[in-house]
């Protein structure tokens, strides 16, 4: 059995200056032989997860291949985007393969969103603590 892994609500201000805390999780996102070391954002209402240009490019993206993910709404809302699938580690976990879309635009940030994340993870945010506890499902 894996473990329950638990993470703090983090203040962070790049996307908005608000002094609020946002439930981030530090994840290391791997693609060949690339990987990043960043926080992703949870949301729960997003359809997709996604990630911002730069961090694509520097895993090794290449924006002329792949196909176009058209119904980008919400913070990626009007973007154009790539889907791009890549391995997420969280915590001491396995990989999780992920499927992003690559929005063609540094505004934004890494999202975890319903698909695929959400899919499969047991996320539960518990706002008052200012805490998330994530399972993985047997």
């Amino acid at each position: 059995m894996l473990e329950t892994l638990t993470f703090p609500f983090v203040i962070w201000n790049d996307y908005v200056p608000d002094q609020m805390a946002r439930p981030l999780v530090p994840v290391t996102i791997r693609y060949a032989e690339n990987e990043i070391q960043t926080l992703a954002l949870l949301d729960s209402d997003a359809d997709i997860n996604l990630m911002p240009f730069q961090l694509g490019l520097d895993l090794g993206f290449d924006w002329d291949t792949g196909g176009d993910y058209t119904g980008l709404e919400g913070l990626g809302g009007g973007l154009a985007a790539k889907k791009s699938v890549a391995d997420l580690y969280l915590g001491s976990w396995p990989s999780i393969r992920q499927i992003f879309a690559w929005a063609r635009n540094d505004d934004v940030p890494v999202i975890l969103g319903q698909w695929n994340f959400f899919e499969m993870v047991d996320v539960c945010i518990s706002r008052t603590q200012g805490l998330m506890t994530f399972e993985l499902p047997k």
